[in-house]
């Protein structure tokens, strides 16, 4: 299975509004000119990447794209919409001085909640994709390279059935599991590189595939 990164539930995307506690009219206006610069920079980055896919067709593409319009959301619209929500004094004053520890705690904390929000926003795609390779690789004893991407074939009613369970268990997974299964991914993942021989980490999330493989037939 593909991975992404590191959540919250439901985000209320109330544009310049602060419900960090405590805040002065100061710091309000200082904190929502900081997110507004955030969104701006991140969307000014993802225009430019965005662009660099136009020219990518075919299914490989739009799976491309659509995880790219994912991950724009967690970054330019999830995260800025937290700092703005979460904030409070104290982090404030620490994001105007640039206190490092506290505003880096702060800030991981908030891209944690976005990423998990992300993981349950990619959740079926990236459980499609990687059906799809699995049954590529279970035919060709390998994984599809880059250019083969789109000859791979399309995925079947098992595949669409696993995945929509698959989705289905991930979002009823609190933010603090999905952030634990998705480093310990990452992790794994930097281990199998150095190491190929080390397992590959399933944990509760590969549980979660396996027992939805079972009851859509596909296993």
């Amino acid at each position: 299975m593909k991975r992404i990164v590191p959540a919250l539930l439901a985000l209320v995307m109330v544009r310049g509004v602060v419900a960090g506690g405590g805040l002065s009219s100061e710091d309000v206006t200082w904190v929502n000119r900081f997110a507004d610069r955030m969104a701006a920079q991140c969307a000014s980055r993802f225009d430019e990447a965005t662009a660099r896919l136009r020219e990518k067709t075919g299914p490989a593409g739009e799976r491309a794209r659509a995880l790219m319009a994912i991950e724009r959301h967690v970054n330019c619209e999830c995260l800025p919409t937290r700092v703005r929500v979460r904030a409070t004094p104290a982090v404030v004053a620490a994001l105007r001085t640039q206190d490092v520890a506290v505003a880096r705690a702060f800030m991981r904390e908030q891209a944690q909640a976005c990423g998990a929000l992300g993981l349950r926003e990619s959740a079926y795609a990236n459980c499609l994709s990687g059906e799809q390779e699995n049954a590529f690789r279970q035919t060709h004893g390998r994984l599809p390279d880059a250019d083969e991407l789109d000859a791979v074939a399309p995925p079947d009613a098992a595949m669409a059935a696993t995945c929509r369970c698959y989705s289905d268990e991930v979002q009823a997974l609190d933010d603090a599991t999905l952030v634990a299964e998705a480093e310990a991914s990452y992790r794994n993942d930097q281990a199998r590189i150095a190491d190929p021989s080390v397992p590959r980490y399933e944990g509760r999330v590969g549980a979660i595939l396996q027992a939805c493989r079972r009851r859509a037939g596909a296993d």
